[in-house]
């Protein structure tokens, strides 16, 4: 994204004001030539030059008063590293290209459908607000911009004042402030222990009173459960990923599989017969460990339940658990009947994606983020589908996913007007939601208002079903659990991470990673 100009299209350059300038220096001329052309003539003449001369002054006038105005509307507009803008500003000529091309023409004023219980139109307050944004021709940047203009048109009095930081700087600073109380009346946080942390400091305002309206009327639980502690709610969802298992159908329907197996039996059975075709069924970096959980944490999902696994993340239950242990032994089978690449130990995740897009591998189990690039058909050819983990237990619950909402708005308990800026961060983070849908950039965490539901429309880049699927997938989830090393503590996260890379080269078994995990964290 360029400079202010990408913003404020309707800032005049200097190029307008040297055309202003000519074209009164060029009228002056004429005057000046008209008047020694006509210097004999009578006082009728002299009275013609002075009200030109005096229409001449006006027509300036009221230039230079337009441009005043023109340039204090955009003098909020700042082309700084670190942005400061407030919704006075007005302008919605934001620039799109970096976010989606093919719509730039094409953005929707998205439905609010507002309930306008504890604010209206006529509250006044003005309020502080943080958010991450790497650059500002990131698309997310655009996205808040685009998402607190249009909450300018219904709520004109409300003023913000908000800035983004750079991922890295803003962990660090979000820190700080939490512990000198400096924290903004509204601001970004990651979910899962996170947050968590701060909401043991007592500083997270409880956003029950506003939620709990929206709670299935176009909000779910699970949308919630990682930014919920001690049952109650810390943080409005605005953006969702997850993991989900990516299939080479035309790899598959070669031993007779049209559709990704449902169950264990069925996932050996058609592992083995590619192996028996020379054909490798999984591909996983061993060499990155969120590669490895990408894998292990499902599997452990499927077989002890989202609810379980959630606890033992968030240390409220032990690892000590049969289900683990038939988990893991289940993930070492896996490993030892050659079902992953032989190579896993040395290539990287992108490495290993490519090989996958490349037809190498029939399975790859990783974000849903990648769905752009595997339904981009200039960098793969293969046919890919996507769909659940497969049952690995006759006591399996479907419908449940490894990650989640993991994007969230957060308000201070210290805020002035907190009960205002509950009230309008949850409809901003709505609309931030939907916006980033919108330009397939995450998932919604809201539900998408007809009009605006590209389920529903054509809109998507090379029909891309792929997207498609994995948000029907995640809005019918009935529980997610947030990534191991979200949920857990940053020291107990170590320690897991460190024993699931030694589950790879079976350094370890499930008895043992339980009993260490057990004795070092609970």
């Amino acid at each position: 994204m360029s400079e202010d100009k990408d913003f404020n299209n309707n800032t005049p350059n200097n190029n307008d004001t040297n055309k202003v300038k000519y074209k009164i220096n060029t009228h002056k001329k004429q005057l000046k030539a008209g008047e020694k052309v006509n210097e004999n003539n009578d006082s009728k003449g002299k009275k013609l030059l002075f009200f030109s001369i005096l229409a001449a002054i006006l027509v300036v006038f009221v230039l230079v008063i337009i441009l005043v105005i023109v340039k204090s509307n955009n003098s909020d507009k700042t082309t700084s590293t670190r942005r400061n803008t407030s919704t006075n500003n007005t302008d919605s000529s934001t620039d799109n290209s970096n976010i989606h091309p093919d719509k730039d023409n094409t953005t929707p004023q998205l439905t609010q459908q507002i309930e306008k219980l504890e604010f209206n139109a006529n509250t006044t307050a003005e309020l502080s607000m943080w958010f991450i944004a790497d650059l500002v021709d990131e698309p997310m940047f655009v996205i808040y911009k685009k998402a607190i203009d249009e909450m300018k048109k219904d709520f004109p009095n409300i003023t913000i004042n908000w800035e983004t930081y750079t991922t890295e700087t803003y962990k660090s600073k979000i820190k700080t402030a939490i512990a000198n109380n400096e924290v903004p009346d509204i601001f970004y946080c990651w979910s899962g222990s996170f947050l968590g942390d701060f909401v043991n400091t007592g500083k997270i305002y409880c956003l029950d009173d506003v939620l709990d309206k929206y709670i299935g009327n176009g909000l779910s639980e699970a949308m919630l459960d990682s930014s919920t502690f001690n049952g109650k709610h810390y943080g409005i969802p605005t953006a969702m990923n997850y993991v989900t298992l990516f299939a080479n159908l035309d790899m598959l329907s070669k031993v007779g599989y049209d559709h990704i197996p449902s169950n264990k039996e069925q996932l050996f059975d058609c592992c083995d017969k590619l192996l028996s075709k020379g054909y490798i069924p999984f591909g996983c970096s061993f060499k990155e460990n969120w590669c490895i959980t990408a894998y292990l944490e499902p599997i452990i999902e499927n077989t002890i339940g989202a609810e379980e696994l959630y606890d033992v993340f968030r240390n409220e239950k032990t690892w000590n658990n049969d289900g683990i242990i038939q988990a893991i032994d289940t993930f070492q089978q896996m490993i030892n009947r050659g079902y992953f690449d032989r190579d896993a130990f040395s290539l990287s995740n992108e490495e290993t994606k490519a090989n996958f897009m490349a037809g190498k591998y029939a399975f790859y189990q990783n974000g849903s983020w990648n769905c752009s690039d595997f339904s981009n058909t200039t960098k793969t050819s293969i046919n890919i589908i996507t769909g659940e983990w497969p049952a690995m237990t006759s006591r399996s619950i479907k419908k449940q996913f490894n990650g989640g909402p993991t994007d969230t708005l957060c308000v201070s308990a210290s805020s002035k007007n907190a009960t205002i800026a509950a009230e309008y961060a949850t409809q901003l983070g709505k609309l931030i939601s939907n916006y980033s849908y919108y330009y397939e950039i995450s998932f919604p965490t809201w539900s998408i208002p007809i009009e605006n539901d590209l389920l529903s429309s054509d809109s998507f880049d090379n029909n891309d079903n792929l997207f498609k699927t994995c948000v029907q997938l995640g809005l019918s989830a009935d529980e997610f659990v947030l990534y191991g090393d979200y949920a857990m503590r940053a020291n107990e996260a170590n320690i897991y991470l460190t024993y699931v890379t030694q589950l790879c080269n079976n350094s370890i078994n499930g008895i043992e990673f339980v009993a260490k995990l057990t004795q070092e964290i609970r």
